[in-house]
Formats: C-alpha cells, structure tokens, sequence
C-alpha cells in the first residue's frame, strides 16, 4: 500500500553573490573526487569577495506545476536574507529587523529585509528580483555564510512555506595574519637544541604555513617565496595553529618567517624578529659559530655575515635582537666582548669596528684621514657602504658624526687622528689655509678648500679629546632595548680609552 504525500510548491530561482558593478568574483572549490572523499572535498563553488562592498541577489522565476496550472502564490510574496547567525545589521538601516526568537519570528530571526531591490514575483509577473549591497568590512575575513529566504504568500488556514537558497563566500580583502606561538623544545626530545616552532593564524584564515628560520632581512617576498617547497611545510596542529620542528638550533636572537596561504590561495611573508632562544648550543650573543667559546673566529664570523648586507643573518650577532646584523650590532660587539672578559675577540672586534670606516681598500685595514674624504666624496644617495648610522637614507653629516665619534673616536678639527685637538692640528690648517685639500691637512667640512668654517670647527673643539657625541646622540632611535643601549655604550667607552 503506497502513499502520496503532497507539499505545496516552493519559490523557484537562484541565488548569486557579485561585485557591486554585477561582475562575478573569481571562486575555488567545485573540487570533485572518489565518493570516499567526499568529506574534504569543497563540492561548491566558493565566491571570494576582495571588494568592501558586494550584492547578495535572489532572482525568482514564475511557477508552473506538472499539470500546466500557474501557482502564483508559489512564485512567493516576501524574500530575506541572513548572514552567518544573523547577528549583524547586514542591510545597514540601523537596525536587527528580526531581533527576536519569539515564536512570530520563528522563520525570520535573524533575518534581514532586502532593501537595495525588493520585488516580489507575486506581484511582479512570477518574475522576483531581490538585492542587498553588503558592507564586507563588516564581516569577518574568512568563510562567511549567506542564506537567502524566500516565502509562498500565504493562503488562508495555510503555514508558512518558504525555500532556502544557500551559498558560503570567502571574504579576502586583507592578506592573512599570522604571529609566532611558541618556541618550545619540540615535544619527546632529550636535547634542547631540537625546537617546535609554532605559528597560530591569528585571524583565523591561514590554510597552510610554510616557516623558515634566520633569513636574512634583504631578501626580498619574491626570494621568500621561491623558497617555499614541501620541506619547509609546517604541521598542522590544531584549526589556527602550525608548527615545524628544527634541529641544532644555536643560542641567539632568532628571526621566525613564516609564509601563509589562504584556501584562496592569497598569502603574506611575516617576519618575526627577536625570539630569544638559548640551548646548549653555543653561549649565545657573540658566540657566532656556535662552538661554545669566544674566540678571534667569532669575530671574522661577524663580518662576513655583516658585509652580506642583511642577506645571510645569524642569531648569534644581532646583539639587539632587530633582525638584522648591521653596524649597531658591530659597535655593541666590543662591549659584549668585554662583558664576558673574552679579551682575544675583543680586541679583534675593537680592530673590525676600525674596518668599518674604511673605504679606500675594501674594509681590510683601519679607517684614517682618506676615508674621511672618501665619506665626503659620497655625501648623497644612499649607499650601504656609506651608511655609518644604518638609516637607511641619504648620506649626509650625521654619517661624518658616526665615523668620528664611533669609529675613529675623536672630533671635528683632529686632522692627526690622534684623538686630541690641538696645536698640532691648528697648524696642519695653518699652513694649508686657502689650498684644496683633505681632512690630513684641516678640511674638516668636506668643502673644496681649507678654509674659515674649518678654523672655527678646531676653535669650537680646541684642547678637547675624544668623540663629540655619544652612543645615544647618534643612535637612540635605532636601539629598541634599554639593555642594547647600555651595551653599546660600554663599547663606545672602551673603544675610547684603547685610542
């Protein structure tokens, strides 16, 4: 014995998501497979929405059923639309229309009124046109979930019918954020030295995590990117969290990359700087080759990985944890020398600051009187070798400071080097008055001829010895940590008392 079971005829038509201008928005998934997948599978289109604004559109079509009969009650009276749990006032008229669980609302909570375009097919010929611009800044980045609703106007005695049309967009108006977790010794390891680097998708969005450690800050996103393959893949863990593990990590100031994809295949390359990281694997700051010692080696270490330009990095030199290996890092080297009483490195990281300034051979020997006038010749567009006081910005006096003051420890007016101000220089300047020359001989502004600008730079430091300005004077800006600022300090002073 059969049965036949009868249910009003519903709504007919499809639902869309589009740009404000009515052009489509590129979509991912439609993916198909073995029906044992079925569970991973995206089996739908989704819309990735990139725009701040886009319309969610319902088009109704008339209804006719088996028997030729025109059911316009079918074509629907009434459509709303709803957004994930309805909790926002997605046509922005200032108000939740549906606010209320009451039992009056128990279709339409949560709902929202189309108010863009709002024609009925009842009584529009059958033919139903339903549109909402959405404001996407105020959803959230990620899936989003959209349900349109539309009714059969209802008869006498009749409940309320209606169909739901369905459809998920991605919203990818901003690039995926992601910081670094933890950087714990990975789970079940003896040595300390093997670490899990975690990375947590902080908005939620992150699909997967390639994680690189120690790249150099000068590498460019395209660089980062061709690096990215199947080794560098992080786990994961958990819904928003990734991790890797890496072995033999060393003792330093560790920079974290990580590189995170979007299921719409957007990414961002995110560079974390300063994780602190000690294991038994070398004694930490200084300790450039990891050995456990400090020694001269550490030093020519150092150098090799300072004059790369920030294209190589290592934990162990970026004494104030910035990511980068630069000349802050050289001028606080002394200093954390002297700190741990290592006295052979120290005065090969004395002789290596020395280097810094000197341009004429290729930092091989220590700076003098040539490259100062060198400097001068350069004053201009940036150049890194150039670049005294790492700014980043033009060459200018403040670099002439730094040389000075840093490198050669002394002022304005020692055409002697010897730290000093005295006779000795006024009559180097004395007997070159009014002829072209260079620092050796009283051109102390860089200027063509020795002249009055430069006797009054000797008068202003006359029978003074030592830099003029200070660590801070020069770099205060430029060192983050209190810690860093002392250190480096410490340097400035021995660097002092060794001339």
């Amino acid at each position: 014995k059969g049965y036949a079971i009868y249910g009003l005829p519903l709504p007919r038509g499809s639902m869309s998501v589009s740009q404000t201008n009515n052009t489509g928005f590129g979509t991912f998934g439609n993916e198909s497979g073995a029906p044992a997948a079925n569970g991973t599978l995206l089996i739908s289109a989704i819309d990735v929405v990139t725009t701040d604004q886009f319309k969610v559109k319902l088009n109704t079509t008339p209804v006719t059923v088996g028997t030729g009969f025109r059911d316009t009650f079918a074509d629907g009276d009434r459509a709303m639309f709803k957004i994930n749990d309805g909790s926002i006032d997605a046509n922005n008229n200032g108000i939740l229309d549906f606010p209320s669980s009451s039992a009056a609302n128990a279709t339409k909570y949560g709902f929202e009124n189309f108010i863009t375009i709002n024609q009925p097919g009842f009584t529009n010929g059958g033919t139903g046109t339903y549109e909402q611009v959405i404001d996407a800044t105020d959803l959230s980045e990620g899936y989003n979930h959209i349900t349109v609703r539309a009714w059969r106007k209802q008869g006498t005695n009749e409940s309320e019918v209606f169909k739901d049309f369905r459809r998920t967009v991605y919203v990818d108006r901003l690039d995926p954020v992601s910081s670094v977790d933890s950087t714990d010794i990975f789970p079940y390891q003896v040595s300390n030295q093997s670490r899990d680097i975690r990375v947590k998708s902080v908005d939620g969005t992150a699909d997967n995590v390639h994680i690189f450690l120690d790249l150099g800050a000068a590498l460019s996103e395209s660089q980062i990117l061709a690096l990215v393959n199947g080794g560098n893949k992080s786990d994961r863990i958990d819904a928003d969290l990734f991790g890797k593990r890496f072995d033999s990590v060393g003792s330093g100031n560790h920079v974290v990359t990580s590189v995170t994809y979007e299921p719409s295949g957007n990414y961002s390359v995110q560079r974390f700087v300063g994780r602190s990281i000690f294991t038994s694997r070398g004694l930490g700051l200084g300790d450039t080759n990891f050995d456990g010692g400090y020694a001269p080696q550490d030093v020519t270490n150092f150098e090799a990985i300072l004059y790369t330009q920030d294209q190589q990095f290592n934990a162990a030199s970026d004494l104030n944890g910035d990511g980068r290996v630069n000349n802050i890092d050289l001028f606080a080297l002394p200093g954390r020398y002297a700190s741990v009483m290592a006295s052979a490195p120290f005065t090969e990281a004395l002789a290596a600051v020395r280097r810094r300034g000197d341009f004429t051979t290729n930092h091989t020997q220590p700076a003098d009187a040539a490259d100062i006038d060198n400097l001068y010749a350069n004053i201009g567009p940036n150049q890194w070798k150039y670049d005294l006081n790492t700014s980043g910005g033009p060459i200018d006096q403040s670099d002439v400071d730094t040389m000075l003051s840093i490198i050669l420890g002394t002022r304005y007016g020692d055409a002697n080097l010897d730290t000093i101000v005295n006779i000795n220089d006024f009559a180097a300047l004395a007997a070159n008055f009014n002829l072209p020359g260079g620092w050796s001989v009283g051109n102390f502004n860089g200027n063509v001829n020795v002249e009055i600008s430069d006797f009054a730079l000797l008068a202003a430091n006359f029978n003074q010895s030592g830099p003029a300005f200070s660590f801070s004077d020069l770099f205060r800006a430029n060192v983050p940590e209190p810690g860093m600022l002392s250190l480096v300090a410490c340097s400035f002073a021995v660097l002092i008392r060794r001339r």
